[in-house]
């Protein structure tokens, strides 16, 4: 396998991982997408509900004496109350999880660049990955020498150095 393969195979293997990476980010947002409309559908439907309950009550209300008039208004107000936090707190929770997958999209993001950024400072050092039959290999150029032993955090690592 000479260089220019190489290069390739890395770039085919990129530009892989940057589609599966972008079809998982689609996908993820297609899934959030239906969910949010299945969950506003649900609310929306809860919403009409309740309003064709508080239709029918309003009608009851009408007949009822003056003494239970007040009763039954206030809780009406209570219900509808209830409505409005409910579907302000429906709301709050589907703008948390919009924020978190925005913040999910830009930690991918990053680690994108950083990854690009790692595999272009190798090809500037000379440093190939290879493959021969089955066994993986960190190829190092004549003019660089290199320690093992090392360790990066609590990872093995080998340093380079001219």
């Amino acid at each position: 396998m000479n260089l220019g393969e190489l290069e390739q195979k890395i770039q085919e293997k990129q530009i892989q991982e940057k589609q599966l990476q972008e079809q998982a980010i689609i996908t993820s947002l297609e899934n959030f997408k239906e969910n949010l409309s299945k969950s506003l559908k649900s609310v929306s439907t809860t919403i009409e509900n309740d309003i064709k309950v508080l239709e029918v009550k309003n009608k009851e209300l009408i007949k009822l004496s003056s003494k239970n008039y007040c009763i039954y208004l206030i809780g009406i107000f209570l219900l509808l109350f209830l409505i409005i936090a409910g579907s302000r707190l429906v709301t709050f929770y589907l703008e948390n999880k919009i924020y978190k997958l925005e913040q999910q999209i830009q930690q991918l993001e990053q680690k994108k660049l950083t990854a690009q950024q790692v595999m272009k400072s190798l090809e500037t050092l000379g440093i190939q990955l290879q493959s021969v039959d089955g066994k993986n290999f960190i190829v190092i150029p004549k003019e660089l020498s290199y320690e093992t032993g090392w360790k990066v955090g609590s990872n093995q690592a080998i340093r380079v150095y001219e």
